[in-house]
């Protein structure tokens, strides 16, 4: 195949709107099609094509509020921000299409953070009360047979952030292999009521983990969520809020 066809992992992140980590769990979950030469990917770029196409047919982005109002709802959880109007859309919307469906609308959720920190600490850095677990965090926790001991995945606030970053010395990674990602929702964003993240959100996470085992556990989460439907039964307790 000419050189032509194929795009250096950086190149597909950028034509797909995405960062790096994201294509490389995309190549592994079987999401895009590529080869390995000399232990670096290079991407099909047909198959980037094909994700911007498909890309543009499921929709825009959903906003931040309705992001997390959607992925609560997946999970069968209350989301008490949302209005009755806009849950019952979100229900219908995730009910025609699954979370499998949407999962390349959720972007907005959070933006993801990488660090480097000290083996030692990691286990103080995800007992840390700012922190919402999730992804490999969380992924024993919601019984999906993964446990992370080496690696720390969650959730954030903006303002946390630099109090965490500071309290375990986290650090940007030299060799692009970070031990800790933080995902950090948008000024105002605050949906967590609990010490983990909502089920859909940690098989989403999971979905778009570089490492391929966990990848592929998260994809299986997200079509078991589908297969069971949890938001048909899902309440809520009637109280509105503006996201």
């Amino acid at each position: 195949m000419p050189s032509s066809d194929f795009l250096p992992v950086d190149e597909a992140a950028r034509a797909l709107g995405v960062n790096a980590a994201r294509v490389r769990a995309m190549l592994a979950s079987g999401q895009l099609a590529g080869d390995k030469v000399g232990g670096r990917w290079l991407v099909h770029a047909e198959s980037v094509r094909r994700r911007q196409r498909e890309r543009r047919g499921r929709g825009r982005q959903l906003s931040p509020g309705n992001a997390w109002g959607l992925l609560f709802l997946a999970s069968g959880e209350a989301a008490p921000w949302i209005a009755s109007s806009d849950r019952a859309a979100l229900l219908r919307l995730i009910d025609n299409r699954g979370v499998e469906g949407l999962s390349n609308r959720f972007h907005l959720r959070g933006s993801q953070r990488s660090f480097a920190a000290h083996p030692g600490v990691l286990q103080h850095v995800a007992a840390a009360s700012e922190i919402v677990l999730s992804g490999a965090s969380a992924a024993q926790a919601m019984g999906l047979g993964l446990s992370a001991n080496r690696e720390v995945d969650g959730y954030v606030s903006a303002e946390a952030l630099p109090v965490v970053a500071s309290r375990f010395a986290l650090a940007q990674p030299d060799d692009g292999l970070p031990n800790v990602r933080l995902r950090v929702p948008p000024e105002g964003i605050w949906p967590f009521r609990a010490r983990h993240a909502p089920l859909a959100a940690v098989a989403l996470d999971l979905s778009e983990d570089i490492d391929a085992r966990s990848a592929r556990i998260g994809l299986d989460a997200i079509r078991e969520l589908d297969r069971r439907r949890p938001w048909v039964t899902g309440t809520d307790d009637g109280r509105d809020r503006a996201a």
